[in-house]
């Protein structure tokens, strides 16, 4: 009886395994079971990528003319602040060559950080939001002055107090206007925006003139302790010489113009060239009869270009700084004076820098095919990536003589 029932036991259980097993077989391929996630709705826009490809574009600011390639590299963080900020990619550009290139980022990274180095070796770093696309636009971004201090002498760059004279001021709007003809000693002159005055031969200035209008003249000169000031808009023409009595002062503001056969600075004064100068022959710059703790200066502005045939510095103590662009064929120089170059100079024949005082070049290039150094007092010295190079195709020829060339901070090529 007792094996009657252990009989029917295991039958019972074998009917429930098989019912089981006829109810869910897993190892049926035709099976399959409810997907308990299907109720729930998935936005199909939904970006899953963790990173996103930008596409980059770097327009620098050339005032080279496209002539040298420019460095660009970007970065995840600030490499002003950061000690060790992470490089995302790099390469060069100049004018009318961008830099391009898609930038593989973080979803979610909020800004790019963008650095344009310059063949002098100045470098601007600029901050650019993260969208669909980043355009890093450096030609609206000016360079800081640098802050380096020249001369042996008293003419510091920090001494030098830039004019900033305009139509707003009280003694434009209040100058009796000009028409041509004499003027009165000690009395200020105007020849407005719109007006004209053909002033005809031997045109001498005895009065204060601004002009923001037009001045025809053939052969002007200032006359003792009296200033010229060209306003913005203002322009003079000069079909003789240009020349100036012991200390008068010649100022062409920025957008200002002044064009001449040639120019006679040599009496001593002060020239702020911050608008443009186009003379035909030579460009005489102002001569000293003072000291050298004060000599006569010749500044030239970021925004000025000077052209001429014949850059020529007298023999006497003269402190020229430029800021600008020149170009010329030569420069003559009889030596004594100051050069400090933190732009351009472009000499397309040769360039005589013998028995100069003191030449510093900070930041600045010059181009040309000679460049005679020798015998200066204190020597040549190239600071912050400043380059002398030749002209065009024409490889540099350096005459140095005696004279040491001495590097500052930064590079020098």
């Amino acid at each position: 009886m007792r094996q009657l029932w252990q009989v029917l036991f295991l039958a019972a259980a074998s009917v429930m395994l098989l019912a089981a097993c006829d109810v869910k077989d897993l190892y049926d391929p035709n099976y399959k079971t409810s997907n308990p996630m299907a109720d729930i709705e998935v936005d199909p826009s939904l970006d899953w990528n963790m990173t996103t490809n930008v596409p980059v574009t770097v327009k620098v600011n050339d005032d080279l003319n496209g002539e040298f390639y420019y460095q660009v590299n970007i970065y995840k963080e600030n490499p002003v602040t950061e000690a060790e900020p992470v490089l995302l990619t790099g390469g060069v550009a100049k004018k009318g060559q961008d830099f391009q290139a898609n930038v593989a980022l973080a979803v979610g990274t909020p800004y790019l950080y963008v650095a344009q180095t310059d063949p002098r070796g100045r470098t601007v770093v600029q901050q650019f939001p993260v969208e669909s696309s980043v355009d890093a636009d450096f030609t609206k971004i000016a360079y800081e002055e640098p802050d380096a201090t020249f001369s042996v002498g008293a003419a510091t760059r920090s001494t030098i107090s830039v004019p900033a004279y305009s139509t707003e001021d009280a003694e434009f709007k209040n100058a009796t206007e000009y028409t041509g003809g004499s003027m009165q000693t000690n009395r200020v002159y105007k020849i407005s925006a719109g007006k004209t005055v053909n002033a005809g031969k031997n045109l001498k200035l005895d009065g204060t003139l601004y002009v923001a209008g037009t001045l025809n003249g053939q052969g002007i000169t200032l006359q003792s302790g009296k200033p010229l000031i060209v306003l913005s808009g203002g322009k003079v023409n000069d079909t003789g010489t240009f020349a100036n009595n012991s200390d008068s002062h010649l100022t062409i503001m920025q957008g200002g113009e002044l064009t001449a056969n040639a120019t006679n600075l040599s009496g001593w004064g002060d020239t702020y060239v911050l608008g443009s100068l186009k003379v035909a022959t030579e460009f005489r710059v102002p001569s000293s009869n003072r000291d050298a703790a004060n000599p006569s200066i010749c500044y030239i502005g970021s925004d000025a270009d000077i052209t001429c045939d014949i850059l020529y510095i007298p023999n006497n103590k003269v402190y020229i700084e430029n800021n600008g662009v020149i170009n010329c064929r030569t420069i003559d120089n009889k030596g004594g004076s100051e050069l400090y170059n933190t732009c351009v100079i472009n000499v397309s024949e040769s360039a005589n820098l013998n028995s100069f005082r003191l030449v510093i070049f900070d930041r600045g290039i010059m181009r040309a095919p000679s460049i005679d150094i020798s015998s200066m007092s204190y020597g040549f010295t190239l600071r912050n990536g400043s380059m002398l190079t030749g002209y065009g195709d024409t490889k540099l020829t350096i005459t140095a003589g005696s004279t040491p060339i001495l590097g500052g901070t930064g590079n020098m090529s």
